[in-house]
């Protein structure tokens, strides 16, 4: 494949052998590139601009700057380049950072090669993941513990209004004159967002966790 056509993938992790061994592992697929790879999330905050990623491989526990902080910069700096989560920690503290700065997908580091590929592919498409233990662990979080903050967008909490309330994809685009894909987007990012395994999940949360009452824009 044409290098112009396939994914740019920058990696962000301060141990050199992990680095070193995604390059060469995410290299051996037709239609990916690892355009750049660094220590230093401030560094990366550079490489971004002169390599321009498609997604950005972001180990969390990192000296200097953590790659939540990152993420959120990432994030405001460059709208366009989506940020995958990459890491060791099962914290739920930092998963919750991470989903709140505004990664798409939460990936372990002992997951499988195809895995994190097919997590990059979905994440040029908008498409959110989640480790199936990140979902466990948030499903099994203390329902008491407070968790009112979801960093839901305005478009995504008026989605999830009419979710609660039945509406399939097609009439939600109908009801907000937005297109049917740009529904569909919106609803997966709810979902992942509220850490749910699926939209119906999703929706018995919303309700459980009382989210349309507490949400405040």
């Amino acid at each position: 494949m044409n290098d112009a056509r396939k994914i740019k993938v920058m990696i962000v992790d301060d141990h050199d052998a992990v680095r070193y061994g995604l390059r060469v592992a995410l290299e051996t697929f037709d239609d990916i590139a690892v355009v750049a790879d660094t220590a230093d999330a401030r560094v990366a905050i550079g490489l971004a601009t002169l390599h321009q990623p498609d997604v950005v491989l972001m180990d969390l526990l990192m000296p200097n700057m953590d790659g939540v902080t990152a993420t959120r910069l990432f994030r405001s700096k460059f709208p366009k380049i989506e940020v995958i989560a990459l890491t060791s920690t099962t914290e739920s503290a930092r998963i919750k950072g991470a989903l709140q700065a505004g990664v798409i997908g939460y990936l372990l580091k002992d997951g499988s090669i195809d895995v994190l590929a097919n997590a990059i592919r979905d994440a040029c498409e908008g498409k959110h993941n989640l480790a199936p233990e990140v979902v466990t662990l948030l499903m099994d979080a203390d329902p008491a513990s407070p968790r009112n903050d979801y960093h839901l967008s305005r478009k995504e909490f008026d989605v999830l209004e009419l979710m609660v309330k039945g509406l399939r994809n097609e009439q939600i685009a109908d009801f907000t004159q937005l297109s049917v894909s740009s529904i569909e987007a919106c609803v997966r990012s709810i979902v992942f967002k509220l850490a749910a395994p699926n939209r119906e999940k999703a929706v018995s949360f919303a309700l459980q966790q009382h989210i349309l009452e507490k949400t405040k824009f």
